[in-house]
């Protein structure tokens, strides 16, 4: 296991016998991948171990970030808490926010896109297809318009609060790019970026979840402003969040 020290450590919000919250840094995998870089599930079994009211339960993946995006995860510590998201798809029990910088201009300042997508495993890659495509699956997200700005080396460029409908390998990018709007810094849907030469942070941030607690019940709220954990990707453009 190899460790990245531009990668810095995950920063937990939460954590009982049930759940656990963190924020993952941009750049540190969600879970282990071919490369061998520490991810963030190594990470938080090694730092926390088991669960004291069940020590034969380990940390598990409730859901995902793509490897460069930050921002805040849930993770299970118990058999209640996988019974619960397992119970139904774990993307319509938690309710996902996320801030955007994209170059142009969205359509309206306020809408859906829906579409449908493929993924390349041999890529790595998604696609927005035809509806009737084979293994075609939708892909539906909503968007703000929460601020506009104009750089002279990037032209337009927009932020953006996402409410992600569902949960689809690259969604968000892959819909932002055929919508005409990619993501800034998006080597692999944005076309200014594809062939650049250096490295520019995505800025793509998952900012708020929302979930009822598995085992209370309880309606709970966690977030993280993008400004302040990945301020290289967010701030050269955008001085302030206007969200806060």
């Amino acid at each position: 296991m190899r460790f990245s020290f531009h990668t810095p450590v995950p920063e937990v919000l939460f954590q009982d016998e049930d759940i656990l919250v963190v924020i993952k840094p941009a750049g540190m995998p969600s879970q282990p991948d071919k490369l061998g870089f520490m991810d963030l599930l190594t990470f938080l079994q090694a730092s926390f171990g088991q669960s004291k009211s069940a020590p034969d339960m380990s940390i598990k993946l409730i859901h995902r970030l793509d490897r460069p995006v930050g921002g805040v995860m849930i993770f299970s510590r118990s058999e209640i808490t996988d019974r619960w998201f397992a119970s139904e798809i774990p993307d319509r029990k938690i309710q996902k926010t996320y801030m955007a910088i994209v170059c142009g201009h969205m359509p309206e300042t306020k809408g859906e896109l829906i579409d449908y997508v493929v993924t390349s495993e041999k890529t790595n890659r998604a696609r927005v297809v035809p509806k009737d495509r084979k293994s075609a699956k939708r892909a539906a997200l909503g968007y703000e318009v929460v601020q506009t700005s104009f750089v002279e080396e990037y032209g337009d460029l927009s932020l953006l609060k996402i409410t992600l409908f569902t949960g689809r390998h690259h969604q968000i990018r892959v819909q932002l790019s055929n919508a005409g709007c990619p993501i800034f810094g998006d080597c692999k849907y944005n076309k200014l970026f594809t062939e650049a030469k250096g490295w520019h942070k995505l800025a793509l941030f998952s900012s708020e979840l929302f979930f009822k607690h598995p085992r209370t019940g309880n309606e709970m709220t966690f977030s993280a402003d993008p400004f302040v954990k990945e301020p290289l990707a967010f701030s050269p453009f955008f001085s302030e969040n206007p969200q806060k």
